[in-house]
């Protein structure tokens, strides 16, 4: 990219010089006329603007490229996870079976489902995260699952409601194998809390309401008894309407637990699955839960997991994992007789009680912020910027040179001296070349302040980020604090890197220019000031207009991060409670929202470049009929060179500063 202008620039210069030395000749030789000519340079610089837009379109599109690379990664990526063509529609009861079962996390990227298959049939090395388990769970038993972490114990029941498929063998609910069950009729009856307790953003009855959508609050009410929930929220101001902030942030982690467990239970599953899901509840509260189980589910097939004897031995079996093999199915009393492992976690919890396992003055903070840390690096730059632009007005104050000095008096004689036109374009090409130098230095310095600003930014968001109360977090939405270290920052970055210096380069540019025109004529400068004004003022009241817009579309934004992110976070809860048309509708929503206030923001910009373009015209327009009544009326210091110059100047101040708007 920091070839990009100087390369634009070249070309530019390049086709001025070939104008100058030509068009003389072609005057000179009566086959092109001044008038001609003085088109032709207004025309060079309106294609150096055409050029530089094209150029960065095209840097855009190389990014959009890679960009798009990763979103058709995600769109293209096929689920293997699907409905048979002719699925069951009924779980007949709870009856589990797992026949001679091997899973595995390995995926081999770009592997098929049948290449899958076959490596995990063959003989080749596989790390298996559960190897040939095979045992049955007879419907309405409760079956507690105990080991160390790693054992394979979540692995083992994210099988049972086919968030995964085994990589070898069968897992048969209700007499059948999960695999021939539609989806969703499968998980609306194998009902799963998981280990991590996943809440939404919304009241207690919208969370509770993902069980079963068209519940009453009466049916809540009776889960949230069952769960031991109605506890905690009947002390609430606002009871069942309380608002649940993303991830439950504002509540307790065993009050969370059993409103997982309430949502799970308004499902009135034939198979209820407690991964670890009442570890943060005292031992009197996971008892009474329990006892609840039994009382209001008797016919429920229960498979409760965790880390903590007294939470399964009560079970009517348990099953015993380590290394993802099962090494003990029996009870209790039967497992401390049989089970070594059993017997180890029994004699450490009971002997030593432990568990197994936006301001004002925004934009000068960041000028001084870049300032602050790169001070020589952007006075370098400045330098360049001045030379540069200095350079790229010297070929158009030229023009009255070449014409008035030059073509002019060649036309005048028989034998024309090209000598001293060759020297003077000689020089104008060394002052051209040291501009494009110069151009090239300071895009270069530009992205390494760019890029430095935006590393050195992202840390010094983050270590104080570090420091901020966990209060903080609880009333921010993560996709909200994740878009800000994102998108916000990068924005941050493009206006170091490109809006900041673009700005000085067009304020640089206009004041030379300016002071240029003044030289050549006072009242056509006159006239530009008029027009200039006019163009900023509209500026200012279309941006003003503008900001409300773009300061929505950034909220709408971060508000989709949020969704994004928090859905996530929680897919697995999205999919045991087949929630993914709901999350989907919901989605819609706010990416309309997005939509809508992206629309707004882009409309009123856009507004702005044809406004302008059209005041530039206007007055490139208006100053060549003033100055040709001028030069008409025989006012001394308007000639014809001065009036091709000033209509190039004009050009030339204009394309910075229409750049500078669009940034």
């Amino acid at each position: 990219m920091a070839f990009n202008h100087p390369i634009m620039n070249t070309v530019t210069y390049g086709c001025i010089i070939a104008l100058s030395w030509f068009g003389a000749h072609l005057i000179v030789g009566s086959s092109l006329t001044t008038g001609e000519l003085a088109s032709l340079f207004t025309y060079v610089m309106s294609i150096l603007m055409s050029l530089m837009m094209l150029s960065n379109i095209f840097v855009r599109l190389s990014m959009s490229a890679a960009s798009g690379k990763r979103v058709a990664e995600v769109i293209d990526e096929v689920t293997d996870i699907r409905n048979p063509k002719n699925p069951e529609m009924e779980v007949k009861d709870g009856g589990i079976e797992f026949n001679h079962v091997f899973f595995s996390y390995q995926i081999v990227p770009g592997e098929t489902k049948e290449e899958r298959k076959a490596r995990m049939e063959s003989k080749q090395e596989v790390d298996f995260a559960l190897r040939n388990v095979d045992l049955k769970i007879r419907k309405g038993e409760t079956v507690g699952v105990i080991g160390g972490t790693g054992s394979g114990k979540s692995s083992f029941v994210n099988l049972v409601s086919r968030l995964y498929d085994v990589s070898r063998g069968s897992v048969f609910v209700g007499g059948k194998d999960v695999r021939n069950y539609d989806l969703e009729t499968l998980r609306n009856n194998v009902a799963v809390v998981l280990q991590k307790n996943v809440l939404f953003s919304g009241t207690i009855l919208d969370n509770l309401r993902w069980g079963k959508a068209d519940a009453t609050l009466d049916d809540c009410k009776k889960a949230c008894h069952a769960a031991c929930a109605d506890e905690f929220i009947d002390q609430m101001p606002d009871g069942y309407d309380t608002h649940i902030e993303e991830g439950g942030s504002n509540l307790s982690g065993g009050q969370k637990q059993r409103l997982c467990i309430a949502r799970a239970l308004l499902k009135n599953p034939k198979v209820l699955v407690l991964d670890d899901s009442t570890s943060a509840c005292d031992t009197a509260t996971d008892a009474k839960i329990q006892r609840a189980f039994r009382e209001n589910i008797p016919g429920t097939t229960r498979i409760i997991i965790s880390q903590r004897i007294s939470s399964v031995q009560n079970c009517d079996r348990i099953i015993v994992m380590e290394g993802g093999k099962v090494v003990g199915y029996d009870t209790h009393e039967a497992l401390l007789g049989s089970c070594e492992v059993y017997k180890e976690i029994y004699n450490i919890q009971t002997t030593e009680g432990g568990d197994f396992d936006e301001k004002n003055n925004t934009l000068l903070r960041l000028t001084g912020y870049v300032l602050k840390n790169y001070k020589w690096a952007y006075l370098t730059v400045m330098i360049c910027i001045l030379i540069s632009s200095a350079a790229t007005l010297s070929s158009t104050l030229f023009t009255k040179t070449l014409i008035d000095d030059y073509i002019v008096p060649l036309t005048q004689v028989d034998n024309p001296e090209y000598s001293s036109l060759w020297q003077v374009l000689f020089k104008l090409g060394l002052i051209l070349a040291l501009g494009v130098i110069c151009s090239f230095a300071y895009n270069k310095i530009m992205i390494y302040v760019s890029h430095g600003t935006l590393l050195k930014l992202r840390k010094d968001m983050y270590s104080h980020m570090e420091q901020l109360p966990i209060s903080y977090f609880d009333t921010h939405k993560h996709g909200d604090i994740m878009s800000t270290y994102t998108n916000d920052v990068d924005t941050l970055r493009q206006m170091v890197g490109q809006s900041l210096p673009q700005v000085v380069n067009s304020l640089i540019t206009i004041v030379i220019t300016f002071g240029s025109m003044l030289i050549l004529s006072v009242p056509l400068s006159l006239v530009s000031v008029v027009m200039a004004v006019l163009m900023m003022t509209a500026t200012k009241q279309l941006s003003k207009l503008s900001r409300k817009h773009f300061k929505a579309q950034q909220q709408s934004l971060a508000a989709v991060n949020g969704y994004v992110e928090e859905m996530v976070s929680g897919q697995k809860i999205v999919k045991v409670f087949c929630h993914e048309q709901q999350a989907i509708d919901d989605f819609e929503k706010i990416n309309e929202q997005l939509r809508s206030s992206s629309y707004d923001a882009n409309r009123m910009a856009n507004i702005v470049m044809p406004v302008n373009g059209n005041l530039g015209t206007m007055g490139y327009v208006l100053i060549a009929v003033v100055g040709a009544t001028l030069a008409l009326g025989g006012y001394a210091d308007v000639s014809l060179g001065t009036i091709v110059s000033f209509l190039t100047s004009i050009k030339t101040s204009h394309s910075p500063y229409r750049i500078s708007v669009s940034r």
